[in-house]
């Protein structure tokens, strides 16, 4: 992950996440960026950016909307606080040991 502008903080507070929210449907709309479809490219592609999973130029030209759009740099943040919230949820909670096993039987069938 390359975007290090982002600390999740230790308590998020629900208020500021449906802040940020509001903000990103703003860019949804185009009312805060006049390049809506950059801003629909960028908000399809987060997850993928958040995860390292975007090809070099495409990493690289959602870091620069990043840095030029507030609304989807909102959205970003937001996005970084549900994963860490999500993470401490599931922290010390085991899957069942036959789950991997049934998992790989799916992969397998296709």
């Amino acid at each position: 992950m390359e975007y290090t502008g982002v600390s999740p903080e230790k308590d998020s507070n629900p208020d500021e996440i449906s802040q940020e929210g509001a903000a990103a449907r703003m860019c949804e709309m185009g009312s805060t960026n006049t390049r809506k479809g950059a801003c629909g490219k960028v908000r399809r592609g987060l997850d993928a950016h958040l995860s390292g999973e975007l090809d070099a130029e495409a990493a690289r030209a959602t870091r620069a909307h990043l840095k030029e759009c507030g609304a989807c740099a909102a959205l970003l943040e937001e996005r970084l606080r549900v994963r860490e919230l999500l993470r401490r949820a599931v922290r010390g909670v085991r899957a069942p040991p036959h789950l991997a096993g049934s998992i790989r039987a799916l992969i397998r069938q296709g």
